[in-house]
């Protein structure tokens, strides 16, 4: 029996529809290489930042190791 009723040629338009939508959306080199420069320049914007608390506040180091080891 096939979902909802439908017949074995149904279900297979259903089933080949969703691979088309699927592969729409997937998407191109371009788009996950410009994906990827934003994420890392929000990493390294990150990262300086917490280069400059540590600076100023070499305690929140030990801090952070203990945080991480107790998996708090």
């Amino acid at each position: 029996m096939y979902p909802l009723g439908g017949t074995q040629a149904e279900c297979n338009d259903v089933g080949s529809g969703r691979l088309e939508r699927a592969m729409k959306r997937m998407p191109t080199y371009t788009e996950r290489v410009a994906e990827a420069v934003i994420q890392a320049e929000q990493q390294l914007k990150d990262l300086k930042r917490m280069q400059e608390i540590f600076a100023q506040h070499p305690e929140f180091e030990e801090l952070l190791t203990l945080v991480q080891r107790g998996r708090v």
